[in-house]
């Protein structure tokens, strides 16, 4: 366990002012390093601004890496014995310019990265990077690096992650949401690692730039803040060698895929399964506490209340937390018998109309969870859990979804949300929606930075993947167990698109949009996933 001192520097760069900005993030630079930071990161293409029309506006700004600003740099970092990591525009040997970022520690310049997701503004200059997704060995650890957009995707700090980075470095450019990002979170929570986010704030070109650059820890807790202007923030950083060791399973290999690099309508068209075309709909999570499932009787009569409720709403689909379907004694979850099972089961189903479904979940004798979406027909679907932490490895080919007239479903358990390709997999077969029971999810949702940031996992598989996510989840205030939601895939810049209750016993009722009749071109971002079209999966053989 090895512990340093980082810092991010935030800075708003002048456009086209590359020796002011340079001497001013020496400074910055300078200041950080007297103040024993051992690493420092510096935001996305500080030295010369962000928004370039065409190569050749920004041509007399790019440089060689190596060259000018590393070996300026080099100067500070060999007197101060630590690492710098900074954002440039870079030209090859070829006179082919790239969004990068440099390393430069004692011993001098390190290597680079190439930003491989480009955001919108990096194609009008610049071409998407080639090499791998780098950690760098060094003397205070093993350093990640990936560049602003490249944090929207997970396979990005999944590979860091697997790559073995101590901590994962991020230069950014960050705008068009409220910050410290959810995204920030929950890369450094998902893959035990810290992160430091250096952004730069400010306005360039009509567009507003968050700022807000941040220290994050492995937990997904935040360290350190700086909302506005220039500046250097500070924090200790453990790097901690016993990380959650996040299970591989055959059905990865699917990552390897890349479907809608085509129009999914034509892609899906080839074959049997067709997208379904979906429906303007309601969709319900319920909420409730744990210790009221006292016996099989009174689990019957929630599950009918419940039903009979959102029927009265016209919900479609109903969701209830993990293992509704097994009695509370002293505290303890008692197994559910086969055959009790099936009378439930075969007795709420009579109580659905035609046209609904809804998704129970209960324990086993082998201690394993199982899902089953009812309809009034009985089970159509079952969905057993694969992953726990302290779940053997088990060797599972594929993940399956159901297609029903409101859209393509999944089903995964809240434990299972860590791992990043569970819900991807899902999304590159076409999902719409992802069902998600759960019964604890204490570490994984909260309300960060003094309650105006909403980080849960389930928003943020919604988010990474344009889908909808149903979370629903037992409450219980003291041990932070809660949150249960419906999360739409424009939820981080459309507020209304999702609903959340907190600690409250409640029913959540969302109306949704999975309806595309177009036969030619996806109207709606649930069909067209617009982040599935960013993937680079030439980079992400490190996940399989």
């Amino acid at each position: 366990m090895k512990k340093i001192k980082a810092a991010a520097i935030q800075y708003e760069p002048i456009k086209g002012e590359k020796k002011i900005n340079l001497k001013n993030i020496i400074n910055l630079i300078i200041e950080s390093s007297e103040a024993g930071s051992e690493l420092i990161v510096l935001p996305e293409m500080c030295t010369t601004g962000y928004i370039w029309q065409n190569r050749e506006e920004i041509k007399p700004y790019v440089e060689n890496i190596p060259g000018y600003t590393t070996e300026l740099i080099y100067k500070f970092t060999k007197k101060h014995q630590n690492y710098v990591i900074i954002g440039l525009a870079e030209k090859d040997e070829k006179d082919i310019f790239y969004n990068s970022a440099a390393l430069i520690g004692p011993e001098g310049y390190i290597g680079k990265y190439r930003k491989i997701h480009s955001f919108i503004a990096d194609p009008m200059w610049a071409k998407d990077g080639s090499d791998e997704i780098p950690v760098f060995k060094t003397e205070i650890g093993n350093l990640g690096i990936c560049i602003c957009m490249d944090l929207n995707m997970p396979e990005t700090t999944k590979v860091l992650y697997r790559k073995e980075a101590d901590v994962i470095c991020a230069p950014c450019n960050w705008t068009g949401e409220k910050i410290p990002s959810t995204f920030w979170y929950q890369r450094a929570y998902e893959n035990s690692t810290p992160v430091i986010i250096a952004n730069r704030w400010g306005e360039e070109k009509g567009v507003k730039f968050t700022g807000g650059s941040c220290i994050i820890d492995e937990k997904g807790e935040l360290l350190n803040f700086l909302e506005k202007d220039n500046g250097c923030i500070y924090s200790e950083l453990t790097f901690n060698n016993k990380k959650c060791k996040l299970p591989k399973y055959s059905f990865y290999k699917e990552l390897m895929r890349n479907p809608y690099t085509w129009n999914p309508i034509w892609f899906y068209k080839q074959y049997d399964e067709k997208l379904p075309i979906g429906e303007k709909f309601k969709i319900s999570s319920v909420q409730l506490k744990r210790e009221r499932l006292i016996n099989i009787e009174t689990i019957k009569e929630i599950l009918k209340e419940n039903i009979k409720n959102q029927q009265e709403r016209d919900s479609k689909i109903i969701v209830f937390p993990k293992n509704i379907l097994n009695p509370i004694i002293n505290n303890k979850v008692e197994i559910t018998k086969r055959e009790i099972l099936d009378n439930i089961i075969g007795e709420i189903s009579k109580h659905i109309s035609e046209g609904e479904y809804i998704l129970l979940s209960y324990l086993d004798k082998d201690e394993k969870s199982t899902a089953v979406l009812i309809s009034n027909e009985g089970v159509v679907f079952k969905y057993k859990q694969i992953y726990k932490e302290d779940y053997p490895l088990v060797d599972i080919k594929s993940l399956d979804y159901y297609d029903t007239e409101y859209g393509r479903i999944g089903v995964v358990f809240g434990e299972e949300l860590i791992n990043i390709e569970f819900a991807r997999i899902l999304t590159l077969k076409g999902i719409d929606i992802l069902l998600i029971p759960d019964d604890n999810g204490k570490n994984y949702n909260s309300e960060k930075f003094d309650g105006k940031i909403l980080w849960t996992m389930a928003k943020s598989r919604s988010r990474e993947n344009n889908i909808y996510t149903v979370y629903a989840n037992y409450c219980k205030d003291e041990d932070n167990i809660g949150y249960s939601g419906i999360f739409g895939p424009n939820a981080f810049f459309k507020e209304n698109e999702y609903i959340f209750s907190k600690f409250d016993e409640k029913i959540l009722t969302l109306e949704i949009d999975t309806l595309d009749k177009s036969r030619k071109f996806p109207q709606n971002n649930i069909k067209y996933k617009p982040f599935m079209h960013s993937r680079k999966i030439d980079f992400y053989e490190e996940l399989v």
